[in-house]
């Protein structure tokens, strides 16, 4: 069963917002600073690298 793009963004959307909150939560700073680290991981790479959800 192949997974709906749609599908796949919301997945990577709810994603990126748990990690920004755990980020700000554990590094004591505002979700602008946490997105900031997040969109510099490899972590956040691999999310966006939809070649492998297919």
């Amino acid at each position: 069963m192949k997974a709906s793009s749609v599908n796949i963004n919301k997945s990577i959307q709810a994603i990126s917002l748990y990690l920004v909150h755990r980020i700000s939560e554990e590094g004591n700073c505002s979700s602008e600073a946490a997105l900031k680290k997040l969109l510099k991981t490899m972590t956040y790479e691999l999310l966006q690298d939809k070649e492998h959800y297919s």
